[in-house]
C-alpha cells in the first residue's frame, strides 16, 4: 500500500564548481510548507504558506499530499493535539524507508503514536494529562478475569541518552544530550539507563522530548505504571481502538481493585491508554496502560 516516500528531491546551484575530491555536499533547505487546509487550526494559529516544521502536522501532510488520503479518514482533532509540542522537525534527504514506518519513527520522536486503525488516521498524544475516556468498563462486562499488575523497577528508566543532529554527508550523529531524575533515582535506589537516536529533531524538540520522558517530575519513563488486559463483549466495544482512553467503573472495586489503591473512581482515577485491540468471535480484548498515574 504504503510504497516508500519521495518528499522532495533538493537541488542546490553552486557558485564554483566542487572538486571531486571533495565528496558529498550537504546544504540546509527550509521544507515545505502548508496547504490551504491547515488554516485556522494549530496552537498558535497556522496559516497557509508557513513551513512545516511540527512533526504532527508533517505526517498529515503527507498522508493529505503525498499519499491522496482523503480528509474524512484523518482525524484532525487528534493531530491538533499535539501542536504546542516545542522544537522544530529535521529531515534530510537520505531518508528511504516505507511511509508507515516514517510515521511511525517520527511520532515516536514527537511523545506520539501514530495510529491507522478501520481506515482512519490519527496521532496520539501520550502526554494527554486530560484525556477524553471513550468508554468506561463495568465488571458486569468482563468476560475473563482481567490481567492487570504494576511494572516493576527494572522496566523504569531514570537516565537517558539522546543521540540527535544526524548528518547525512558523514552518516553520524554529531551530540548526544543526557537527561537524569535525581528523584526516581533515590527512590528505587539505582541508576537505570538507555539511550536512544532521534535523527529528526532539533536541539529544542531534543530537550522537549528528554524532559517529558525522564527529567521532569512525574516523567513518563522514570515511573511505574499500571498494565491490564481485559476481555469484553465485541457488539458494545466494537469501537474502541488503538489510541482510545478507557477507565473502570466502581463496579470493579468488589472483585479487582487497583495496585496501591480502594477504587478505580476515585482520587488519581487510573486512565488507560489503549496499545492493542483483539477481536476473538464476540469479544474483543483491550491491552492498555496508564501515563499520568
Amino acid at each position: 500500500m504504503a510504497d516508500v516516500v519521495r518528499i522532495w528531491q533538493p537541488w542546490t546551484r553552486f557558485p564554483r564548481s566542487v572538486p571531486p575530491a571533495f565528496g558529498r555536499v550537504a546544504a540546509e533547505l527550509q521544507g515545505p510548507v502548508f496547504p490551504s487546509w491547515i488554516n485556522g487550526r494549530g496552537s498558535p494559529v497556522i496559516n497557509t504558506g508557513d513551513p512545516i516544521n511540527l512533526i504532527n502536522y508533517f505526517i498529515e501532510y503527507l498522508l493529505r499530499e503525498k499519499l491522496s488520503v482523503p480528509a474524512a479518514r484523518i482525524d484532525t482533532a487528534s493531530f491538533d493535539d499535539n501542536s504546542a509540542y516545542a522544537g522544530s522537525l529535521f529531515l534530510n534527504s537520505d531518508i528511504r524507508t516505507n511511509a508507515f514506518a516514517l510515521f511511525d519513527q517520527l511520532a515516536a520522536q514527537a511523545a506520539g503514536i501514530y495510529v491507522r486503525a478501520n481506515g482512519f488516521h490519527r496521532f496520539i498524544n501520550i502526554n494527554d494529562t486530560s484525556p477524553t475516556i471513550t468508554a468506561t468498563i463495568e465488571w458486569e462486562d468482563v468476560q475473563e478475569p482481567p490481567l492487570i499488575r504494576r511494572t516493576g523497577v527494572n522496566e523504569i528508566i531514570n537516565q537517558l541518552f539522546i543521540k540527535h543532529s544526524y548528518q547525512p554527508q558523514y552518516g553520524a550523529f554529531v551530540k548526544l544530550t543526557e537527561f537524569n531524575n535525581a528523584a526516581s533515582k533515590t527512590a528505587i535506589g539505582e541508576t537505570r539507563s538507555t539511550e536512544i537516536e532521534c535523527p529528526n529533531l532539533n536541539d529544542s524538540a531534543v530537550t522537549s522530548l528528554g524532559t517529558l520522558l525522564v527529567s521532569a517530575g512525574g516523567a513518563i519513563w522514570a515511573k511505574t505504571h499500571i498494565m491490564m488486559s481485559i476481555v469484553i463483549p465485541l457488539f458494545q466495544y466494537a469501537h474502541l481502538q488503538p489510541g482510545d482512553w478507557i477507565d473502570f467503573g466502581t463496579s470493579f472495586d468488589d472483585h479487582i481493585q487497583p495496585p496501591g489503591g480502594t477504587s478505580w473512581q476515585g482520587g488519581g482515577n487510573p486512565e488507560f491508554l489503549i496499545e492493542n485491540v483483539s477481536v476473538h468471535d464476540q469479544a474483543i480484548q483491550l491491552q492498555g496502560i496508564t501515563v499520568n498515574d
